[in-house]
């Protein structure tokens, strides 16, 4: 299946939200699924070497929406982070529409990592012009994702 992940927080080696959405896009991988990850700049040093380290990594179709105006520092979040990760959600949008309409998918799905999934989920299916939430509230376990998928497309 085809996966389009938003992981604002994303890195290797990382801990909490980098390594939750690290794991999150690895472990989908992992699974089979051809994955498309949407991810902030300021790590994209460090994913590009993990991706030439590690064949599954590798096979992740990485997409780092920028914000021109806002530069980042490899390996540092941005000062003033909340407002540039709004910003940057902007940014992501409109490269998942990118994606969406280049892969032809006829279901979107996204996975959410934070207590605002429902509110997120709403807003993305009014913006991207879907009658139902683009995306199935967090899974309680990695391992669920299958069984999450499953019933989106079922």
């Amino acid at each position: 299946m085809k996966l389009l992940i938003s992981a604002y927080a994303c890195a290797p080696d990382h801990g909490s939200d980098h390594g939750i959405g690290w794991n999150w896009t690895t472990e989908a991988r992992r699974l089979g699924h051809e994955v498309w990850a949407l991810v902030s700049p300021a790590h994209r040093d460090a994913i590009t070497r993990a991706s030439r380290d590690d064949a599954v990594v590798g096979g992740i179709h990485w997409i780092f929406p920028e914000l021109r105006y806002w530069p980042l520092e490899q390996a540092k979040e941005p000062r003033w982070e909340r407002t540039y990760n709004l910003l940057w959600q902007g940014m992501a949008l409109r490269a998942a529409r990118d994606v969406e309409r280049a892969l032809d998918l006829e279901e979107p799905a996204m996975v959410v990592q934070r207590a605002d999934a429902r509110r997120i989920e709403v807003e993305a299916s009014r913006r991207v012009g879907h009658d139902r939430p683009v995306g199935p509230t967090v899974p309680q376990a990695l391992d669920d994702i299958d069984e999450l998928i499953r019933d989106r497309v079922a």
